[in-house]
């Protein structure tokens, strides 16, 4: 998951969903093709300039990483299959 984030509450909302879902969460201003290539999140946020709650944007089916087995069993669902 790797949001973009702005000060608004759409933003907020955003962040504080991903970390209930327990998902791990870099933010950054925007999303550029650097930050997309390094970090190749399953799912992207880009901030809305209205502010309102992003629509998650998922980059593929099934998840492209591979945790540490001792994550494997603290990562929901959610997070690991999105």
């Amino acid at each position: 998951m790797a949001p973009a984030a702005r000060n608004d509450i759409g933003s907020l909302v955003a962040y504080l969903g991903a970390l209930e879902a327990e998902c791990v969460v870099p933010l950054a201003n925007s999303l550029g093709d650097e930050l997309v290539r390094v970090h190749d999140p399953d799912i992207a946020l880009e901030a809305r300039v209205d502010g309102a709650t992003p629509e998650p944007r998922v980059r593929r089916d099934g998840s492209a990483h591979t945790l540490h087995p001792e994550l494997q069993s603290h990562t929901p669902s959610s997070c690991s299959s999105a």
